[in-house]
């Protein structure tokens, strides 16, 4: 378990997003790979459309 919640720019969750779609990884594995709760892993995958469509369209690239 990460402990502290950790805070992600919208490229972070990018990167994940493209990890599990070139990778095919678990949320299990996602976590541990990027140090991130299951919870915040499973979340990012089912919004992945949803966060590329914002990444494409130049949306705020902070936090998300």
């Amino acid at each position: 378990m990460s402990g502290k919640r950790r805070l992600l720019t919208l490229k972070e969750k990018i990167d994940i997003v493209e990890t599990y779609n070139r990778e095919k990884l678990s949320v299990r594995d996602l976590s541990k790979r990027f140090n991130i709760g299951k919870t915040q892993a499973a979340g990012i995958v089912k919004s992945r459309s949803e966060l590329l469509s914002k990444w494409q369209s130049n949306v705020n690239t902070g936090r998300v």
